[in-house]
């Protein structure tokens, strides 16, 4: 490289012959020359940060117009569910967008920024990133979807079998509640029954808080009971219901001369006959009684007076019961008398529990076969009117009673108990009936509320001790069962007509 000769030409100065304000004037347009070109510099990198946040915008606003695309579809789906009310055998199952899952917390969606960490201003690598991210989180398509947010829908779609379609078939060939004479006699027409019953199952079960049911009772009857009370102590001389256990029973031989009309019959202190409370001695009783009830109380006509006489005879009627209870047995010492009242209670409270399960089976049965029967089209309706017909002929005492046990892993199951006079083909429509129950959420989760009953039903099962339902439909019953009654049982029983059961096939 050549370099310049400093004497080929007057044009070149040298610094050292620059004078000192030449040499400043000269170091501060340098200076300025550096820091526009620092300033260039900023205003391309804001061009590219501006270009950047232009692109995240347009993004945004996609990603929202998708959001709103996804809305609108819901609602018009959701519209035409309920003008079809598409029943839950056309359910799809589906992925649902990724939900990020904290430790000790509830499951719940994280905001978008923390789900990736920001690159650097000038990543190349960013905006592919944002990208992708947007990709995992688009909204999904809902069109055909149907969430399970009722108590049905688990089971198989049900048809009649052998039964006409209801296009060719007439009416009457369906079967219906009309079909079934119902066990009460008076209990109004099937469209009444129909109405009444998709009026309580129809909707899912509420959960709000309902006041326990109320004894039916008007200040009046309510200060006659305190009236006949109070008589009843002072005429039998206790102050509560407890104090009669210390009383001692009626004379035996007085009470059965004054019943064979060779005794005065009952004298102070009274004393009633425990053994025969409808007997002859109590009823001269009631009339001592209504006699010292009218000097304090007025008695205004016989509609009263029967009130009165009734209350009298219904408290005797529990007097007698606390006795039964807690009477004491010959050698029994006070030990062994409150281990048998305990067991007494004990087993109360078990049958009631029992009769609740009971009560509690035949609404979530109920629930399903409602729910279908208004979800359902064609075939598969037919179906499930037969089956809820036939739900609500047994009704609650129509039932299966369970009894609770601890299986080997220590979890309570209930083993179902037999009837031996319902016909078998019923329990068959039972577990069609309970097979169709949906005990999970859109989320394959348990359902909120009580957890189902674990019901197991075993090969030789215990049972019951419940009498048969009468009033049923002749074809109700096991025929080996009704074969075995005496005609005098079968009186008893009234069972009316026999109705068509048709086969459920699935």
């Amino acid at each position: 490289m050549e370099h310049p000769n400093p004497g080929d030409g007057p044009d070149v100065i040298m610094k050292s012959d620059l004078r000192p304000e030449d040499a400043e004037r000269s170091l501060h347009l340098q200076q300025m020359e550096q820091m526009l070109a620092k300033v260039q510099q900023s205003d391309q990198k804001m061009a590219e940060l501006m270009g950047h946040a232009e692109r995240m915008h347009n993004m945004m606003a996609e990603a929202n117009a998708r959001a709103e695309r996804a809305e609108a579809q819901a609602r018009t789906l959701a519209e035409k569910l309920e003008e079809l009310r598409v029943g839950p055998s056309g359910a799809l199952d589906v992925v649902m967008p990724p939900v990020v899952s904290r430790s000790g917390m509830e499951r719940q969606e994280v905001p978008q920024d923390e789900l990736y960490e920001a690159g650097d201003e000038g990543d190349p690598d960013e905006e592919a990133e944002i990208e992708n991210v947007q990709a995992t989180l688009l909204p999904a398509n809902l069109a055909g979807i149907h969430f399970r947010r009722t108590i049905i829908g688990a089971g198989p779609v049900l048809r009649l079998k052998d039964v006409p379609t209801r296009s060719n078939a007439p009416t009457s060939a369906i079967p219906t509640t009309a079909n079934l004479n119902l066990p009460g006699g008076n209990v109004g027409t099937s469209s009444e029954m129909n109405v009444s019953r998709t009026e309580k199952y129809g909707a899912p079960k509420s959960r709000e808080f309902k006041l326990p049911p109320q004894r039916f009772t008007t200040p009046d009857r309510t200060a006659r009971l305190a009236s006949v009370r109070n008589v009843m102590n002072k005429f039998f001389d206790i102050a509560k219901d407890a104090d009669v256990l210390f009383k001692p029973q009626a004379d035996e031989t007085e009470v059965e001369a004054f019943e064979n009309d060779e005794g005065p019959g009952p004298t102070p202190p009274y004393l009633p006959d425990w053994f025969n409370i409808k007997g002859a001695w109590n009823h001269a009783l009631l009339l001592l009684f209504m006699e010292e009830y009218a000097k304090q109380y007025t008695i205004e006509n016989e509609e009263d007076q029967d009130v009165i006489s009734k209350m009298f005879m219904d408290r005797l009627f529990r007097l007698r019961k606390n006795i039964k209870h807690v009477k004491r047995r010959a050698g029994e010492t006070n030990t062994q008398l409150s281990q048998r009242y305990l067991a007494m209670h004990a087993r109360v409270l078990r049958e009631q529990r029992r009769n609740s399960r009971r009560n509690e089976t035949f609404e979530t049965r109920s629930r399903i076969t409602v729910q279908n029967r208004m979800a359902q089209r064609g075939e598969a309706k037919d179906s499930w009117e037969h089956l809820d017909s036939i739900l609500e002929t047994l009704g609650a005492g129509g039932m299966s009673s369970d009894e609770s046990e601890l299986d080997s892993d220590g979890r309570k199951v209930y083993y179902v108990k037999g009837m031996s006079w319902r016909r078998k083909t019923l329990t068959a429509r039972m577990i069609i009936i309970d097979r169709d129950r949906n005990i999970t959420t859109a989320y394959n989760n348990t359902r909120p509320g009580n957890p189902p009953r674990l019901r197991k039903r075993r090969n030789n099962p215990t049972d019951t001790a419940r009498n048969a339902l009468p009033g049923l439909p002749i074809n109700f019953y096991d025929r080996n069962w009704y074969s075995q009654l005496t005609d005098r049982q079968k009186k008893e029983i009234r069972a009316v007509p026999a109705v068509e059961l048709f086969e459920i096939v699935s």
